[in-house]
């Protein structure tokens, strides 16, 4: 539930960060320590180690909440910063959101076209998802664009026998 910020010197502890959830991916940029946030798994008394709800930004200086963006299912290796802004992927969409990913498909170009079935040949789901962008100062959504994953994510998804694989 929190990150400490240590002296590189001594090791003596300097800041303690509180999460507004559980710890997941962490960066620095600037002033702000960014943060994804989970909820805990009642059924295994942890955290996803590999999906966040939320992001958020906290000031470093002062240790406060700058910002909480909820999300849906945001894999960790799905952020990233740069420009003044925070990407995400997040695998949480509404009906209209799917319709307009499935019409926006992403191809794997370092692979032949190939069919989306598992290993008994049977089809499997689109695995359809959002880009978003937020401003990092105040976490405010810039933009959002649903996309098909489905060839991106085939290899793992076949491997975990269709389970969505994270």
């Amino acid at each position: 539930k929190t990150c400490l910020r240590l002296d590189a010197c001594t090791g003596k502890t300097l800041t303690t960060y509180r999460a507004p959830g559980l710890w997941g991916w962490i960066a620095k940029d600037g002033p702000l320590l960014l943060g994804s946030g989970s909820e805990l798994d009642a059924r295994r008394k942890r955290a996803d180690p590999k999906i966040s709800n939320s992001v958020f930004a906290i000031e470093s200086t002062s240790g406060e909440l700058k910002w909480t963006h909820k999300g849906g299912r945001i894999e960790h290796d799905g952020i990233a910063v740069g420009g003044g802004r925070l990407f995400l992927v997040d695998s949480e969409l509404t009906d209209q959101q799917r319709a307009e990913g499935l019409k926006n498909t992403i191809r794997d170009s370092s692979v032949a076209d190939r069919q989306a079935v598992d290993r008994r040949g049977k089809p499997i789901a689109a695995d359809i998802r959002k880009l978003v962008v937020l401003d990092m100062k105040t976490g405010k959504p810039i933009w959002a664009i649903p996309f098909n994953a489905t060839d991106i994510t085939l290899d793992d998804t076949i491997v975990s026998d269709g389970r969505v694989a994270v």
